[in-house]
């Protein structure tokens, strides 16, 4: 189905009507592509209301479009890759204090799943890493210590703490990237 077919000559969007059928067509598809890499109910619904009311807002331009398919999926791709890459530290420490607490959850949810998974390949990761990039990688992500207050702690130069966080960041997001299929 094209856009061409809910178009009047007058090149305006017909209404309502037809953006509750460019919902309920491709809701399904948005829903499962996002959660292939949110992995949250409520990550994925925030992401769809938004690619939706993107195309809401652009329902006066969208005779412009050769393909609404495209455009929500081009929307919720760049969506989801905005939302994992303003996330990340806060994705980071949740499995930080799962890790750390060692509240492991009997009850096996999704969510929970999910959690287990990554938080299984970013403890995989920081393994990977040597002990004093581990360390200070630790220290500044889940501790939230300054680059200054590293430095002193270890004994080391700022700038030595902040060329082996960035190494080990560099090395944990390709490592997540491969391992979780998922962008930082």
């Amino acid at each position: 189905m094209t856009s061409e077919n809910y178009y009047q000559n007058d090149d305006s969007f017909c209404g309502e009507k037809v953006f509750e059928e460019y919902y309920y067509r491709y809701y399904e598809q948005l829903h499962f592509k996002a959660f292939q890499y949110l992995k949250s109910q409520e990550l994925v619904e925030d992401a769809i209301q938004d690619v939706f009311l993107k195309l809401w807002k652009k329902r006066n331009e969208l005779h412009k479009i050769d393909s609404i398919e495209a455009f929500l999926f081009t929307c919720m791709r760049n969506h989801v890759l905005n939302m994992i890459r303003s996330h990340k530290r806060e994705i980071l420490k949740q499995v930080a204090k799962y890790n750390h607490d060692g509240q492991r959850v009997n009850n096996e949810t999704e969510d929970t799943v999910c959690l287990n998974e990554y938080s299984e390949i970013v403890e995989a990761g920081l393994n990977k890493l040597s002990p004093r990039k581990r360390l200070i990688f630790s220290l500044k992500t889940y501790k939230g210590f300054s680059n200054g207050e590293i430095a002193k702690q270890l004994d080391i130069s700022i700038n030595t703490v902040k060329v082996q966080f960035s190494q080990a960041n560099k090395f944990l997001k390709d490592y997540l990237k491969q391992r979780a299929e998922i962008e930082v």
